[in-house]
């Protein structure tokens, strides 16, 4: 709808919206959030983040009839529509209902970290229209990843497989952080080298990275991936792992 605005608009599509994003702390919500921010700056659209979703009624009063079209993303929505039905709740569910007027070009994305705690009066559609689970990404989506973050520093023509097979799995935050940490380790290697860019192809102020520094990082950094993978729990009864045990002879 954001790159196609006046094509929705023609075809008498509403350009209003609820959508949910849910997903684990760190697999990029934020990041999404950051990337619609950009959509909407190029095609025209008000963008506003708001951290507390207990100011979304204000974010829409702000907007309506003076920004749209708009588009609002709100953080942790769960804090407020979590479990029971409640003021809180209800004043969510108002604000929802109350942009559903004909005409409202106002788009609310809102994140939980846990999709299942919504209460169930949010969820029916017309309140949220979209839900997106986003899990952690795979290879070609973490090569993606490593190159939107790198930018400029990456030098050209890099084969990001090994280092992205590597990552596929982890959270696009490890993601971020093994470029950064590529990026300190050649800022390094740099001074050692008496501060002279490598290569004619040096366009940036940050020094140039490399595949063999984005693996080393991220090499660096597997303990720490596998520490912020959630525990798997042993769910049989123990009179099921007594009996596994006896059959393994142990």
């Amino acid at each position: 709808d954001i790159e196609a605005t006046e094509l929705t608009r023609k075809n008498g599509t509403p350009l209003k919206k609820g959508i949910l994003v849910a997903g684990e702390p760190g697999t990029g919500k934020t990041l999404l959030a950051h990337t619609i921010a950009h959509k909407c700056v190029e095609h025209g659209w008000t963008f506003v983040y708001v951290k507390d979703s207990d100011q979304l009624a204000q974010a829409v009063d702000l907007v309506r009839g003076r920004w749209e079209p708009a588009f609002i993303s709100v953080e942790d929505i769960d804090r407020v529509t979590g479990g029971v039905r409640t003021d809180a709740v209800n004043d969510v569910l108002n604000v929802l209902d109350g942009i559903d007027a004909k005409g409202a070009e106002i788009v609310i994305l809102a994140t939980t970290n846990e999709r299942d705690s919504i209460c169930e009066a949010m969820r029916r559609p017309g309140r949220l229209d979209v839900v997106l689970n986003v899990t952690p990404p795979d290879a070609p989506t973490a090569e993606q990843l490593i190159r939107r973050e790198a930018g400029y520093s990456l030098a050209p023509n890099q084969d990001l497989s090994e280092v992205s097979t590597l990552l596929a799995g982890a959270m696009p935050a490890v993601v971020v952080q093994v470029v950064q940490r590529a990026i300190r380790a050649a800022q390094r290697r740099e001074r050692l080298e008496g501060g002279k860019p490598r290569g004619e192809f040096y366009y940036s102020s940050k020094p140039r990275i490399f595949a063999a520094d984005l693996l080393i990082a991220a090499r660096s950094m597997q303990e720490h991936i596998e520490w912020l993978k959630p525990p798997v729990f042993d769910e049989r009864t123990t009179e099921e792992k007594a009996a596994d045990r006896l059959a393994a002879g142990i």
